[in-house]
């Protein structure tokens, strides 16, 4: 069967049909609407689709001191094609990674803040915009990542954001608003030279495209192979961290992972660091100071906030916690019921009669501890117990540890005392939980096992 004439046409209400199964879009869609020529037609041409409902949103930055005029305009041509309309006023730091970024980020913020859960925010971003970015990144040295340029589909604060138009040309764009006899807005700031996209795309890449007048689908088809490319890793990536991860992610195995090659092991703690978005240098400090530091030593580095430590063959992301103080050192009654021990150290569920923990406490350790446990002749200090079940310093600190007056009973119930055993035989139950990356008699005695 022969095509129908307009089968290839773009922004036709078919081919939105077809986009909108593709993406298995909702009904209820978010444009985000500047005015400018590119949301102009996105808005026009989304609104002529049947059993869709279209929102414009338009943001006024206050950057210029025509915005009044431009949202008034938008608000005008919403209101033509009886669409709703939202206007949001918006304030920019350009002391945020400067003036371009703060807009865009506070542009976005307030955008997707208006979405309701189950609809979809539209952005007019076509092909040339993912040209430039490709090209953008390319001369900030990206990798495969940086260089699969805009995504049409993601995730953002909650909200989907889709991109329908990154394969629609700027011609094509105006074909359609000529074509259709609409109006829009050229913001002047688009051809201000300062700024580095501007000057890309009217310095640079016109002369680009007289040698090559295909550069901007060669940069849309490098960004897509590059998304191919870099879905493929993360996929094979996440297979490598699941045969490192410990304690569901907290942790990672190093023993295997550092006879692997760099380029490996530098894929697989990216991803285990997905969400701290770590640079360049910080992972080369994390290979430097901590994942080849000698194995009795305890480095830490943060990043972002969080801290990672190195702990004999394994490295851990550590939640922020209080430190134990002189207060913590001191006895605390032991009573029925769970409660929280401070400085971070998690829980303490505790069942049994009045007699069983008459004159029982609990404190945090001061140092120098020693107790003999039921399989053992002589005393041990707390220190050699941690050390042989390879117990982190960070997890030492925080061990409740059980007294009768000054006789140490119990070391969070995981070292007990024949006395202790005793009192468990006539229904002492305690449980010591913490979230401090581990819990200390399974994960960590496998910690020095040399196989993933």
């Amino acid at each position: 069967m022969a095509a129908s004439p307009d089968s290839n046409a773009v922004l036709t209400t078919a081919w939105w049909q077809r986009k909108l199964q593709a993406a298995e879009a909702p009904a209820r869609l978010a444009i985000a609407y500047s005015g400018g020529l590119d949301s102009t037609v996105l808005l026009h041409s989304l609104s002529q689709v049947p059993g869709v409902r279209v929102t414009a949103l338009h943001v006024d930055h206050g950057l210029h001191a025509e915005s009044e005029r431009w949202a008034q305009h938008c608000c005008e041509t919403a209101e033509q094609l009886r669409l709703e309309f939202q206007q949001v006023r918006v304030e920019v730091d350009p002391g945020k990674g400067g003036i371009e970024a703060a807009a865009r980020d506070a542009r976005y913020q307030a955008l997707l803040a208006r979405v309701p859960p189950d609809g979809w925010l539209l952005t007019g971003h076509h092909l040339r915009d993912q040209a430039e970015t490709v090209m953008l990144r390319l001369l900030r040295g990206a990798g495969t990542q940086g260089l699969r340029g805009t995504m049409p589909i993601m995730r953002r604060d909650g909200r989907t954001l889709w991109r329908p138009m990154l394969r629609v040309s700027p011609e094509q764009l105006e074909q359609y608003a000529r074509a259709h006899a609409l109006n829009w807005i050229d913001d002047p700031s688009n051809e201000n030279p300062q700024f580095q996209r501007n000057w890309l795309r009217h310095e640079v890449m016109p002369q680009m495209r007289q040698r090559a007048p295909q550069l901007d689908e060669s940069l849309a088809r490098t960004a897509e192979l590059m998304q191919e490319t870099q879905e493929l890793l993360e996929d094979m990536t996440q297979q490598w961290l699941r045969r490192f991860s410990l304690e569901g992610g907290q942790g990672i195995r190093l023993d295997r992972l550092r006879s692997w090659s760099w380029a490996r092991q530098k894929l697989v703690l990216r991803a285990w660091l997905a969400d701290l978005q770590p640079s360049s240098e910080q992972i080369e400090r994390l290979r430097d100071e901590l994942i080849y530091a000698a194995a009795d030593r305890h480095p830490e580095l943060v990043i972002q906030g969080e801290r990672l430590a190195r702990h004999q063959t394994s490295l851990w992301r550590l939640k922020p916690w209080a430190t134990p103080n002189a207060a913590d050192q001191q006895p605390h009654p032991l009573c029925n019921g769970r409660y929280q021990l401070p400085a971070d150290a998690g829980w303490l569920d505790v069942q049994g009669d009045a007699q069983l923990l008459h004159d029982l406490d609990w404190r945090l350790p001061a140092g120098g501890e020693r107790l003999k446990t039921k399989d053992r002749r002589h005393h041990k200090s707390l220190k050699q117990l941690h050390q042989e079940a390879l117990i982190p310093v960070w997890i030492r600190q925080r061990t409740p540890l059980i007294y009768r007056a000054d006789a140490l009973l119990s070391v969070g119930g995981v070292w007990n005392s024949a006395e202790f055993c005793e009192l468990q035989r006539q229904g002492l139950k305690l449980r010591w939980q913490h979230d401090l990356c581990a819990e200390p008699r399974t994960q960590l005695r496998r910690d020095t096992s040399k196989t993933p």
